[in-house]
């Protein structure tokens, strides 16, 4: 199957994942009250780092060694022990907090926490062991098994976690329906994995547990100086602010899901090919020529859905979140802007050709800048200065990443990304927004200003860049983007 065509099924996919995904909070911060939805917050800020950390990054290294698995004895003894190695460090996690219950409870004196104690280790452990295999059917090839896959798993998540939270309205039955759901998910990939691959903890190779170690080693540091990094502004907000405010803040990190979704699809896709072109003679500019041309999408989509966010930002929050999180629309606006560092996707060329080291240096600066920008912008602007230390150690992340790419390409600023296109589509998005802006003069429900709006701008947006040559006909839009 085609690189196109298995990144567009993993879209299709990802993009109902991202459907049911979305209806999840937007249906429970009507439920619960915000103090309560910021509870329900807590659980997940404390429990996904803490995953993260653990699962040190280690899966990645499949994106580089599965696609250049000779065998089905190599593939099976790769997948064996990376999910045994990942549900050991899981289970003595879950061990060790159930050993030190009453330390830990002595020292966090929180009712909430007290109660959904043992949800943290059962949601830690399945945590790793899930978002380490969730590559898993794209990896493999099995684009039309992973749609369908990230179609029911989230909506398995979204009914059971509601469900839970209706019959009970209370913020820690929905953290226990997630940990049932993912229980759920962990069963059926240990189940796949058996079927398929036959693993077993009798399964390990110590030479190619070896080059996997060594792979995924700096890729695991950075892993832990990135989650520190990206996890530090709730975390902080957490600690130093109320749940309530959590709650806004978390709406407003909302972002554009649906933007990240095509990232993930795409990057996900492209990843094990610039794999299998760092072993060929003329493989890095194939791999250049590859990850340029999804530059260049990316800037297509993304430049134009964050100015749309932007101009419309409080419109969309209220919308979708109800007017009580207009404040979010501040947290949203600020947000947005790391998109545009994300949008070059910094990581793939060096991931691919397993240049990994000095990723862990980049998210190490921007683990420091985010935890020491953090402290005192919160404390001066609150949960708006967390949003902006995201961004700024998000992008100086990337801008690392970037150069250490341009470095291995030997390469100039200018040749390395696709500016003439970014200049492009970025007087298309200004001129779209002052014609948008017509629509703030009409008085008229959110619903048909944003619709009004939104018909405007893409409208402009989609002439304009008709016009210069970089959107073909409309009859073309589907084969362009596909």
């Amino acid at each position: 199957m085609s690189i196109k065509k298995q990144a567009l099924l993993n879209l299709i996919g990802r993009l109902f994942e991202f459907l049911v995904g979305m209806g999840t909070p937007i249906i429970l911060v009507r439920i619960f009250s915000q103090t309560e939805y910021g509870l329900y917050q807590q659980g997940l800020v404390i429990g996904a780092p803490i995953a993260m950390l653990l699962g040190f990054n280690f899966s990645q290294s499949l994106f580089y060694f599965f696609p250049l698995a000779e065998t089905q004895r190599d593939r099976a003894a790769l997948l064996s022990q990376t999910f045994f190695i990942l549900a050991g460090v899981g289970c003595v996690f879950t061990l060790g907090m159930l050993v030190l219950r009453p330390v830990i409870l002595d020292l966090f004196d929180s009712e909430f926490f007290s109660t959904t104690y043992l949800v943290i280790p059962l949601f830690v452990w399945f945590t790793i062991l899930r978002n380490s295999f969730d590559n898993l059917f794209v990896i493999e090839g099995k684009a039309q098994f992973a749609m369908v896959y990230y179609s029911l798993n989230r909506l398995l998540r979204g009914i059971l976690v509601i469900a839970a939270a209706l019959w009970f309205h209370t913020p820690t039955a929905a953290l226990w329906a997630l940990v049932v759901y993912l229980g759920l998910v962990v069963l059926f990939l240990f189940s796949y994995l058996r079927t398929n691959y036959k693993i077993s903890p009798l399964k390990f190779q110590a030479a190619l547990f070896r080059k996997q170690f060594s792979y995924a080693l700096p890729f695991g540091l950075s892993g832990i100086a990135g989650t520190l990094g990206n996890s530090a502004d709730k975390i902080m907000v957490t600690t130093l602010m109320t749940a309530k405010d959590l709650a806004i803040y978390s709406v407003g990190s909302f972002r554009l899901p649906f933007i990240e979704l095509i990232y993930t699809s795409v990057g996900n896709v492209i990843l094990p090919q610039i794999s299998r072109y760092s072993r060929e003679p003329d493989g890095l500019q194939k791999a250049f020529r590859l990850w340029k041309k999804m530059l260049v999408k990316n800037v297509t989509i993304t430049l134009p859905a964050a100015g749309f966010a932007v101009l419309f930002a409080v419109e969309i929050i209220t919308f979708l979140f109800g007017a009580s999180y207009e404040a979010s629309a501040v947290v949203f606006k600020i947000l947005i802007v790391s998109f545009l560092i994300q949008m070059l996707g910094f990581g793939y060329m060096l991931r691919g050709f397993a240049r990994t080291r000095p990723i862990f240096p980049a998210n190490l600066a921007k683990m420091v800048a985010s935890l020491t920008l953090g402290g005192l912008l919160i404390w001066e602007w609150g949960y708006v200065g967390a949003a902006i230390s995201y961004v700024v150690a998000f992008w100086i992340n990337g801008v690392i990443q970037l150069e250490v790419t341009r470095r291995m390409m030997d390469m100039r600023w200018g040749e390395l990304l696709p500016w003439k296109e970014m200049g492009i589509v970025l007087l298309g998005v200004i001129l779209a927004s002052i014609i948008a802006s017509t629509s703030f003069l009409f008085d008229t429900h959110v619903f048909f200003h944003l619709a009004f709006g939104g018909i405007l701008y893409f409208s402009v947006i989609y002439a304009w860049l008709y016009w210069r040559g970089m959107l073909p006909a409309l009859h073309n839009l589907k084969s362009y983007f596909t």
